[in-house]
């Protein structure tokens, strides 16, 4: 990567310690080690929450990103990685956000793969997404949690940071076949599959669960949305990664740096909680709502589906506005999302609001809930 540096950071992060070395290269050569070792092991982790920006169309969201991360009490900054298409004022806009620390990277090529076959992604602005590769050559934090910058958090998690669970961490080559034999276990969100099939993969929240359950580990063919992923560094990750890019059959990646994510990390990412990525295809298909479920459907199933209701708001982690994004306010495919997207305009207007909105809407749900169990008694009877 060609030169990357930090263009500013807000006073929570201006006390943050050095960043961890990467390498036992970092040593002073003919130094004493064991003295740098201890030193090294004293120096808190550096860790950080990531987004990207590429352009100035999705700067409002990483506006409601940083606030929603505020609202929470988050220990730790968002990083946002950003290219030269992002204007100069609105880099001094982001600047001015509490808790932000802007990040400048070169975009990644547009990788050429095998072939003649072209990538024909399904949405122009994917072709963006490439950039999002350069988060594994970030190795002055010591764990990283990358970030969509269609996202709000609704509440803290930052144990996805803190806890060593495996995520992220970097294997050793063992010259084993595949791109994913090189490092990298990741953690990330199966996707959702019920409203557009890819291929015979079944959807994995199918399987009878409770909003609170922990999902089980991903079966063979399993595919997890990229807009929050859990990870370590490492630049000889990305160099291998970069290079089986070049490889790569782009014609089969119309979601662009996601199709290929998934291959690369195919048997060596870990599953999280669908909360952590609670997707607006979750809130559609896997969705329990009393006052729409048909009389003959039973409780327990999204409505008018016979899909097992998962969707809770109450145990929403991160809530990721994919499809439509509340700021493009002519799309028609907001139809049915107005309640969500009221939560985005909540955390864009300021902390505060966010909070409020939320209640509200816990203290609805719960009286919806209430009346439920109420009706199904008293059909009962």
């Amino acid at each position: 990567m060609s030169e990357s540096y930090l263009l500013a950071a807000s006073a929570r992060a201006a006390g943050a310690a050095p960043a961890c070395a990467s390498s036992p290269a970092s040593t002073p050569s003919g130094g004493d080690t064991s003295s740098a070792n201890e030193e090294a092991a004293r120096k808190p982790l550096r860790l950080a929450w990531i987004t990207l920006l590429t352009n100035s169309a999705y700067a409002s969201g990483v506006k409601a990103l940083s606030n929603s991360l505020s609202v929470v009490d988050t220990e730790y900054p968002l990083v946002v990685m950003l290219t030269d298409g992002v204007p100069p004022e609105v880099q001094a806009e982001l600047a001015a956000l509490d808790g932000c620390e802007l990040l400048r990277v070169e975009p990644l090529a547009l990788p050429a793969g095998s072939g003649d076959r072209q990538a024909a992604y399904l949405k122009a602005h994917f072709a963006e997404c490439w950039t999002k590769l350069r988060l594994w050559e970030q190795t002055q934090f010591e764990r990283v949690v990358y970030l969509d910058a269609d996202m709000v958090v609704l509440k803290n998690m930052d144990e996805l940071l803190e806890r060593d669970d495996g995520c992220g961490r970097s294997l050793p080559d063992d010259g084993g076949a595949g791109a994913c034999r090189i490092g990298a276990r990741i953690g990330a969100v199966h996707e959702c599959f019920c409203a557009v099939p890819r291929g015979c993969v079944a959807c994995a929240h199918l399987a009878p669960m409770s909003p609170k359950s922990a999902p089980p580990p991903p079966p063979p063919g399993s595919y997890f949305n990229a807009g929050l992923l859990v990870l370590r560094p490492s630049r000889a990750v990305f160099e291998h990664m970069t290079g089986a890019l070049a490889a790569f059959d782009l014609s089969a990646c119309p979601f662009a740096e996601q199709d290929f994510l998934n291959d690369y990390f195919r048997g060596a990412w870990a599953a999280l909680p669908w909360y952590y990525n609670a997707t607006k295809t979750l809130y559609a298909c896997h969705r329990e709502d009393g006052s729409h479920r048909a009389g003959n459907e039973p409780s327990g199933t999204a409505s008018g589906s016979g899909r097992p209701a998962l969707w809770a708001l109450n145990e929403v982690r991160n809530l990721h506005f994919t499809m439509a994004k509340p700021w493009n306010l002519k799309d028609p495919a907001h139809k049915g999302f107005e309640r969500l997207n009221k939560l985005w305009w909540a955390a864009l207007a300021e902390p505060n609001t966010l909070s409020r909105v939320l209640l509200q809407m816990h203290l609805k749900e719960r009286r919806a809930a209430t009346a439920a169990a109420v009706e199904a008694a008293d059909q009962q009877w």
